[in-house]
């Protein structure tokens, strides 16, 4: 009889913790796995009784405190053999003898057999090595009073079967060498290529050049060129890298062995040094400017695959930008600190509603009366930032019942967000034409449609009041119809995009004109009054406003109270990843599960938001937190998530 003992490293350890395999109560105690469920059925009629064992001769010796024990309580009778011992990793085990089965073996998949089969044959020996992980260390012991040898299939058969459970996903995928971040979360070998020994080198070479600044280096500037000559004709470089993200079945490395960041950091090293050689001669600056910009088009179509900067290679798609067309090379990070981010212009504690200026008002409040109700038509195309001044309103001035008309939204946020009373969607037909063809809607077409849908529409005629979001162009024109037909129709603005948004291309005069209208006073009885009260939800926007006009409109901050959410978790072990338009593409999904395949003791579960999805406010509180990766510098998804008070993962400031 045989007794076997498996033996994992306090890390390789964190590797069953959520496995169907074992689940070892406590890292270091002994426990005893459940190895039916192994893939072992050629073994299956073996196991009829078991005995276990708690140390063999040939470990003990080796064995150290780093290491912990499972005694497995169903596997016995599996050969008659005298003492091996079977190293499954040759990264810091002390392994007497070393045959790195995932280099040989993964060259090609019809060479495995013929691999573990030699190795099978060393084990019979005495020891062999097998490794998937520098870290993650297991070995398994087999021992017995038997002098006769174990046979080679009985070794082949389990070498194979912990090959296919831990061996192909660790030893390929991962690269447990190269760490990223606070947390030192190792990184795909997609992304770091280390498995391969000729991008290893490069690798080493580049990060040493680059900690010195990137200094001329005439052996690096060779390396880059025979990569280049080896690669350059290779079809749209980004295809085989993005399929082999985002198939789960994908073997590491591709089958051509090719390293898309690496050829990327040869892009950047090439141009770099025909910077430095170019001189007056124009062929080799335009050489260098080809390369730099072949660099960022690799990257996938708006740097769909540009994961560089969770990589391990010292270059960034921004290096490619910012020397394009120039003379002289900047990295990123020096470019940073020749051109340091200012820190904002006004203090956080002014960001506040302050009347005064420009666009401000010295009426006294005190003598206005509020009538006790108002009829308001909300003309606005989106929905969230057409909401936030009604539900405002309605928080602060409680008296007043507001009959809140929208136009120009769909359908869809009645079931959304209960925005159920809107008007005429002729409104929202029109925006949507002129948007798909902008120079086939004038000024004056535009005009003439609305003159007809007011016409036609009973809440557009009884308004009191329009409150505006986008686009102005379109506010500013019904205004005009309203007061043809002799009705002075005041507009509050509350903007997120800029005023320009949706202006007939060849109308900006008229654009212009129809502003400077707007603001000049005209109420009676306050001449210093304007017939509008603009604001905007983001400083940026207040700042483009006033370079454009040199009218300043006041900062109020959206809440997103309309939401009704408040944060109550339920879902302990989940993020929800919101959706990003123009910034995250499938390809971030399918990069971040590349990297929990190094990480499987990761007790976190990230869920993704598809495109064009909705979900419930009542479904979003209930995560453990949401990632939001913005993708303009005002959202209302923020505010609205930020006042629920949902804990948020979000990039550096220098996002």
């Amino acid at each position: 009889e045989v007794s076997l003992r498996l033996e994992v490293s306090e890390e390789a350890a964190m590797l069953f913790r959520n496995s169907s395999v074992f689940t070892p109560s406590e890292v270091g105690k002994t426990h005893c796995g459940d190895w039916s469920k192994l893939p072992l059925e050629p073994l299956a009629a073996d196991v009829t009784s078991c005995t276990s064992s708690s140390s063999s001769s040939s470990s003990s010796s080796s064995s150290s405190s780093s290491w912990s024990s499972w005694a497995p309580s169903s596997l016995c009778r599996v050969a008659r053999s005298a003492t091996s011992t079977i190293w499954l990793s040759p990264g810091d085990a002390p392994a007497q003898t070393h045959a790195p089965a995932c280099r040989r073996c993964k060259k090609k998949r019809a060479e495995r057999g013929k691999c573990k089969e030699n190795d099978a044959a060393a084990a019979a020996e005495g020891s062999s090595s097998w490794g998937f992980g520098r870290r993650g260390s297991i070995r398994l012991c087999a021992s017995s009073s038997s002098s006769s040898s174990l046979p080679k299939r009985r070794w082949r058969q389990v070498l194979a079967s912990l090959w296919m459970l831990y061996g192909a996903a660790d030893c390929q995928v991962t690269d447990f060498e190269t760490r990223m971040g606070e947390c030192q979360v190792p990184v795909p070998q997609a992304f770091s290529c280390r498995s391969i020994p000729e991008w290893r080198v490069f690798l080493d070479a580049v990060t040493k050049n680059a900690a010195k600044g990137f200094p001329a280096d005439g052996e690096l500037f060779q390396m880059s060129e025979d990569i280049m000559s080896k690669w350059q004709d290779k079809p749209y470089p980004p295809q085989d890298f993005f399929k082999y993200l985002c198939t789960p079945t994908a073997v590491w490395p591709l089958p051509d062995r090719f390293c898309l960041f690496g050829f990327v950091a040869a892009l950047i090293v090439r141009s770099r040094h025909l910077m430095l050689f170019a001189g007056d001669d124009e062929s080799i600056k335009k050489a260098a400017e080809m390369d730099f910009g072949y660099a960022t088009t690799v990257l996938g179509k708006e740097g769909s695959v540009d994961f560089l900067d969770s990589s391990p290679w010292p270059v960034s798609i921004l290096d490619a930008y910012i020397n394009i067309n120039e003379t002289e090379f900047l990295s990123y990070d020096q470019y940073k600190l020749q051109h340091p981010v200012r820190p904002p212009a006004v203090p956080l504690e002014d960001l506040h509603w302050k009347p005064g200026g420009s666009s401000g008002s010295s009426l006294d409040y005190s003598k206005l009366t509020m009538p006790p109700k108002l009829r308001a038509a909300v003309l606005g195309t989106h929905a969230t930032l057409s909401l936030e001044p009604v539900d405002m309103i309605r928080r602060l001035a409680k008296d007043l019942e507001l009959k809140a008309t929208f136009f120009g939204l769909e359908q869809r946020w009645c079931a959304i967000l209960g925005m159920c009373d809107q008007g005429t969607t002729a409104l929202s037909q029109l925006f949507k034409a002129a948007e798909k063809d902008p120079y086939g809607y004038s000024w004056v077409t535009m005009t003439t449609a609305i003159e007809a849908i007011y016409d036609a529409d009973e809440d557009l005629q009884k308004a009191e009041l329009l409150i505006c979001t986008e686009p102005l162009a379109g506010c500013m024109m019904l205004k005009q119809v309203a007061e043809r037909r002799g009705k002075q129709l005041p507009i509050l603005g509350y903007f997120g995009v800029a005023l320009l948004n949706s202006c007939p291309p060849e109308d900006i005069r008229t654009f212009w004109e129809a502003f400077a209208d707007l603001m000049a006073p005209k109420l009676p009885g306050a001449q210093d009054q304007p017939t509008a009260v603009l604001s905007v939800n983001n400083l940026i926007l207040s700042e483009q406003i006033y370079y454009q006009s040199g009218e300043r409109m006041p900062y109020v901050r959206a809440h997103g109270l309309y939401t009704g959410m408040s944060y109550a978790p339920s879902k302990h072990n989940e993020v929800l990843v919101w959706r990003a338009p123009l910034f995250m593409y499938s390809t971030t999904q399918c990069a971040m599960h590349r990297f929990f395949e190094g990480m499987p003791y990761h007790q976190m579960n990230f869920r993704f938001m598809e495109e064009g999805e909705s979900m419930q406010y009542s479904d979003v509180v209930t995560y453990k937190a949401v990632a939001l990766i913005p993708w303009d510098h005002a959202l209302m998804t923020f505010y609205e998530l930020f006042s629920a008070q949902m804990p948020l993962l979000l990039p550096e400031a220098e996002w």
